[in-house]
């Protein structure tokens, strides 16, 4: 499934609201995501203003095992930050066992917005090659230049038929769009002059005179723009600036010079970028470039900022009070959004805007307040779900044995709520009240139904409504009992943190699973990694979570990681690192079990971990 989290977002009009989105996912146990990516209705949720829907943009991994795709997807205003999340997704892809994917077959790519990875998914789909594709995009706008008449352009591949290759341009913030196809023949004509293609990159590259990476794992057009180039290095001083105001910056170096240049202009400047600039200007004080003596540096920037001079008697130019009051405002900004400021445009006419995205400003982005100055995500978040997703990658490498181990040495068990199933659950319990009759019987397992609830859900259902005489309430009723556990009430907190209140019989610990729609066994050793925080809250979610939150806390390499792996048992650790390997001699193939019985059975209390370090 991946991490699915519920969030609670805030509109730009501050309206909250609560929304399940990814930390990760993986294509391979959800292939229905996928789907929602394509059909351009994965994170997206219903406008709180009642119009339309909108979609949530925010830092998440994307894996898919089978096709070998693994993407680090950023919020499309991070763009600037592809360099940073570069190095990070090289090193997270360190982690990945050769037996999985091999190195050789993995498409690896930093991606910024849900349009982009829609647009990566089609690619790949089609067998093209990306970065010819991005070429493509260049060539549309030489034959239309009209499209360069409005800022903040957005051209996305869209659709891949046999006949045709089409691609879809929009703007941020203008309604206009338009479907800019060619004949599928073609393309696969022009794609077959590879090395020619090739070629005519590298001479574009050297034609705009912009620094690149020799092998970039963001491969997009905008990437190698020269307004590009000059926005990371104004976020890159912005920074600076902002871990030392008293930063030395030689304002008259010719990097400087053409970052000026280059910078883009009054709309054209995303709001990060305008955040960045007033930064700059804030720092840049009484300062004047020798180029343009007896001006200030804050004049030019302001002139950036405008997209015009700073003359005639425009009332809105009062620039230091102009700034005071924008410093007020985006203080108040919890980094819900893009921008401080809404502004709602009527689309007269539009209809069947099809599956894909279309970038707006309502667009709603995750709080990154806790976050360090310039950061996009925390980087042991970033491990944690590589990691994750790499343990289900171990998991269903070797299921058989993990899930054994999952049962004998942590108790694991999950039912369904079919008559069997349900049956199955209250057995363990003891089974139903004596003197019960079929048809109560029958009523009980109705109750458990409602107590479960139809999926997909992270919060517990309404109760269910039944007669004080029925045996469903007999006092010391297990069933009953774990149902009403679980979470302490409706819309209570999801489900795996509250396990301290869960119904207990000897070790063994029942409760239900919302989201799955399953009744659920664990033993008390599982929870106690929890409480002593070696593991995460999440891995009490299900059987195939609790591994993976495993494997992560085994290889995690982050400091703030790395301290839990020893609250683990040391064969457990043993054992866990021992599943991400492979012996060659063995062809990457290991027999059920085989690893267990070199290292000698792993039992309950030797699992145990210590009572000194169950504190906090």
């Amino acid at each position: 499934m991946g991490v699915m989290r519920g969030y609670t977002l805030r509109d730009k009009r501050g309206r909250a609201f609560e929304a399940n989105v990814a930390d990760c996912v993986n294509i391979d146990r959800t292939p229905k995501v996928r789907e929602q990516i394509l059909e351009g209705e994965f994170h997206r949720v219903p406008n709180p203003s009642g119009d339309g829907r909108v979609s949530v943009e925010k830092t998440f991994f994307y894996a898919d095992f089978s096709r070998g795709q693994f993407f680090l997807v950023l919020p499309r205003w991070d763009r600037l930050r592809w360099q940073a999340a570069s190095h990070d997704l090289r090193a997270m892809m360190a982690h990945f066992p050769e037996f999985l994917v091999p190195s050789m077959k993995r498409k690896v790519r930093v991606v910024c917005g849900l349009a982009e990875l829609r647009e990566k998914l089609l690619v790949f789909d089609a067998e093209f090659d990306d970065r010819l594709v991005e070429m493509l995009k260049s060539l549309i706008q030489f034959e239309h230049p009209f499209l360069l008449q409005h800022p903040r352009l957005n051209i996305e591949l869209d659709r891949v038929t046999a006949d045709s290759v089409e691609f879809v341009a929009t703007y941020d913030h203008r309604p206009e769009r338009y479907r800019i196809g060619y004949p599928r023949r073609l393309i696969d004509d022009l794609f077959a002059y590879r090395g020619y293609l090739e070629e005519s990159l590298q001479e574009m590259g050297k034609a705009l005179d912009v620094p690149d990476e020799p092998d970039p794992l963001w491969i997009n057009h905008r990437r190698t723009a020269p307004h590009t180039w000059a926005l990371v290095q104004l976020d890159r001083y912005a920074r600076e600036i902002e871990r030392n105001p008293r930063v030395v910056i030689d304002i008259d170096s010719n990097q400087f010079e053409k970052m000026l240049q280059l910078l883009p202009r009054g709309s054209e400047l995303s709001p990060g970028a305008k955040k960045d600039l007033l930064i700059l200007r804030g720092w840049s004080g009484t300062q004047e470039r020798k180029k343009n003596p007896g001006e200030f540096l804050k004049e030019e920037l302001w002139e950036i900022y405008f997209g015009k001079e700073l003359k005639g008697g425009q009332a809105i130019l009062k620039p230091d009070a102009v700034e005071r009051l924008w410093k007020v405002l985006d203080g108040l900004n919890g980094g819900d959004f893009e921008g401080n400021s809404y502004i709602d445009q009527i689309h007269l006419g539009l209809t069947g805007n099809g599956s894909f995205y279309k970038p707006s400003t309502d667009d709603i982005g995750i709080d990154r307040s806790a976050l360090a100055k310039g950061q996009s995500y925390d980087p042991s978040w970033f491990e944690q779900v590589v990691l994750h997703e790499v343990g289900h990658g171990v998991h269903a490498r070797h299921q058989k044995e993990v899930d054994k181990m999952l049962e004998q040495d942590f108790g694991w068990a999950r039912y369904g709520t079919s008559q069997d199933g349900i049956d199955k659950w209250i057995k363990k319990m003891g089974g139903y009240p004596g003197g019960t009759t079929g048809q109560q019987q029958q009523q009980i397992r109705s109750y458990i139904r409602q107590s479960v609830g139809n999926g997909k859900k992270w919060r517990a259902p309404a109760r269910p409504q039944v007669p004080r005489d029925h045996p469903w309430h007999t006092e010391d009723f297990g069933p009953r009992l774990a149902c009403e556990r679980t979470v302490q009430g409706r819309g209570a907190s999801r489900w795996y943190d509250c396990s301290a209140g869960w119904y207990g019989q000897g070790s063994l610990r029942f409760f239900v699973n919302y989201y799955y729609g399953e009744l659920m066994i664990v033993n008390e050793d599982a929870l106690a990694y929890v409480k002593s925080r070696a593991l995460d809250t999440y891995a009490l979610m299900a059987p195939p979570e609790f591994f993976a939150e495993l494997y992560m806390t085994v290889h995690a390499t982050h400091r703030k990681l790395a301290e839990r792996v020893r609250k683990l048992d040391r064969d457990l650790v043993q054992y866990v690192r021992s599943l991400g390997e492979e012996r060659e001699d063995r062809g990457g193939q290991e027999a059920n079990g085989d690893r267990r019985r070199r290292m000698g059975p792993i039992t309950r209390e030797k699992r145990k971990p210590p009572k000194a370090r169950h504190r906090g």
